[in-house]
């Protein structure tokens, strides 16, 4: 069972959370809560936890300072930041570090649901980094891998590389497994191959391209363009896998005015352009577009349901300018925003 530490200087977050995350069904523990920066590390150095949900804002070792002292001990841990609406810098902040989300609060019954749901994917991705290891040492999956190769299996490259980018936000921050899967799999794929000097000369590149990736899911790429020649339904497949894990991230962090193709290629540890390309060779719209679309769609949702101004509108859906999000609203509706409020009050 996955242990969990809870860290926060407002105790009815702590008593909240204890009571209404149901931890036991998600196969969790809740092993201690802290009400302060210093009292965390010291529980966190006590419980060796799996997961630390964390406010931001706290006197003394803020949530930042707090998590980097954390990473420099234990780096395998996941971060949940719990910060104020107001407090977007320091998530982003957050966000330098590899934490797995941050959520917005108050606390309330969609807050812990949300949360719920995400530490029941925590959970999924350790079992994922559990898979990917045997994938890369076991004789077993060795053997199984020279199989598929000989006989073209489509469906068994596939299906790895779907699996591959559903766990591409965990992945990001293993760069050690996925290099070690990736030589691996370049490896076995040479293994398979006649021993020409072209082939031993491919071969070299790969690696050498792989060991000298500066993004780790760059090493991916790679792999996969050897894979696609034998099995071309192994390519289409992660792309688009991949692409459905973007616009999911895109739902979650719409509201960051920093969300942008570099940030979000930075969370699944691409290249901007590697990514760019990627995401519009496969879906045909860019992120700027995706992003741009999640953002008008909300703000209409909250000029419909919401007395906010525009303004503040703006502010809840990422936009610092609320003449920038007038202008996207009138060419989405053909009206501003005050406009198109007053049409759907009727």
């Amino acid at each position: 069972m996955r242990k969990v530490i809870v860290v926060d200087d407002d105790r009815q977050v702590g008593l909240c959370l204890e009571r209404l995350i149901p931890w036991k069904e998600i196969d969790m523990e809740l092993s201690g809560v802290a009400y302060s920066g210093e009292e965390g590390f010291q529980l966190a150095i006590d419980v060796m936890p799996d997961v630390i949900i964390s406010d931001l804002v706290m006197p003394g070792l803020d949530g930042a300072a707090f998590c980097q002292r954390i990473m420099d001990v234990m780096s395998d841990v996941a971060f949940i930041f719990l910060t104020a609406y107001e407090d977007f810098s320091a998530a982003r902040l957050g966000m330098r570090y590899h934490v797995a989300d941050y959520v917005l609060k108050p606390i309330d019954r969609r807050k812990i649901d949300y949360l719920t749901n995400l530490l029941r994917t925590l959970g999924h991705d350790s079992d994922e980094k559990d898979y990917f290891f045997r994938m890369t040492w076991e004789q077993e999956s060795e053997d199984e891998i020279l199989r598929a190769i000989a006989e073209r299996d489509g469906d068994y490259f596939s299906a790895l590389f779907r699996r591959v980018a559903a766990a591409s936000a965990m992945l990001a921050r293993e760069p050690a497994l996925v290099r070690a899967l990736c030589i691996r799999l370049i490896d076995l794929y040479f293994r398979a191959q006649t021993d020409a000097p072209a082939a031993r000369e491919r071969r070299s590149e790969a690696l050498a391209s792989v060991r000298g990736a500066k993004f780790t899911m760059d090493m991916l790429l790679t792999t996969i363009d050897l894979y696609s020649a034998g099995a071309d339904r192994a390519e289409d497949s992660y792309y688009c896998e991949l692409c459905q894990q973007v616009r999911a991230y895109i739902e979650r962090h719409y509201a960051d005015p920093d969300l942008s193709l570099g940030t979000v290629a930075a969370a699944f540890s691409y290249s901007p352009d590697h990514l760019g390309r990627l995401f519009a060779k496969t879906t045909g719209d860019t992120v700027l577009t995706c992003i741009t679309d999640k953002r008008v769609s909300e703000a209409l949702k909250l000029l419909e349901d919401t007395l906010l101004n525009v303004r503040a509108v703006a502010e809840a859906v990422g936009y610092a300018n609320a003449g920038h999000l007038t202008q996207l609203v009138k060419k989405r509706t053909g009206m501003t925003p005050q406009e198109y409020r007053s049409a759907r009050a009727q």
